[in-house]
């Protein structure tokens, strides 16, 4: 079996009309979704501003010994929490020794 392909010149031009289109709408498609994408991204981050976060209150309780209290007020002082917050320490009431724990992250901020 002897198989003979003939194409006519148009049959070629329509074939490789037909291929550079496809090539072009997918370049153009691809940008279209990247851009789509990057305008969302965008968008979302737009969104989160510090008016529409809530108010945060941390509330930390002072155990009698204090222990690990300073660190922990510390670590709440750094945090990157765009709009104020409140920090709270609660006490038992047995010992005064807390405030001395409290007042050293603030003086060191």
């Amino acid at each position: 079996m002897n198989f003979d392909f003939t194409f006519s010149s148009l049959t070629l031009l329509l074939a490789g009309i037909s291929f550079l289109s496809f090539l072009l709408l997918t370049t153009v498609y691809r940008g279209f979704i990247t851009r789509v994408a990057r305008l969302r991204a965008d968008q979302a981050d737009s969104d989160i501003s510090s008016s529409s976060l809530p108010a945060v209150s941390v509330v930390v309780y002072a155990t009698p010994d204090c222990d690990g209290l300073t660190e922990t007020l510390r670590m709440i002082l750094k945090q990157d929490y765009p709009t104020d917050f409140d920090v709270i320490v609660v006490n038992d009431g047995g010992s005064e020794m807390y405030l001395i724990h409290i007042s050293e992250p603030t003086r060191r901020s």
